[in-house]
């Protein structure tokens, strides 16, 4: 491949009867995934919109591992990922609804970051961190 998805394996073969050269199964996985079917901007902003339709009595923690997940650092669509988590969360404050944005910085605060969402469900999770 071209290094852009890391760990994708090209494959390509066929299985055949074990007494005649007949093929049964011919597979091709192929170099680039799919494209999806909704670009990432739209889905950006039908998140907001389901987010928007929720109203105030939606609840909702995200454990953001993002700073150390060690996908692609460098990739350009992290600062996307930011602006979108930042979108959402400001959607559910102008709505009164409770949002909770525990970002994990190292993989001990990620037990710690759950440990919170615990604690906010036994509190009904509408307080807020």
């Amino acid at each position: 491949g071209s290094g852009m998805h890391k760990g994708l394996l090209v494959l390509q073969g066929k299985i055949q009867g074990a007494k005649a050269n007949v093929s049964m199964l011919k597979f091709i996985v192929p170099e680039s995934p799919p494209k999806p079917k909704v670009s990432a901007p739209d889905s950006a902003a039908r998140v907001k919109a389901a987010l928007d339709m929720c109203g105030p009595d939606l609840s909702l923690a995200v454990v953001d591992s993002s700073q150390i997940s060690g996908w692609q650092p460098d990739d350009p669509r992290w600062p996307t990922f930011r602006s979108n988590m930042n979108m959402f969360m400001e959607t559910l404050r102008v709505n009164n609804a409770a949002g909770h944005h525990l970002e994990a910085t190292d993989l001990k605060s990620i037990k710690t970051k759950f440990a919170e969402v615990a604690a906010l469900m036994d509190t009904g999770l509408e307080e807020h961190l």
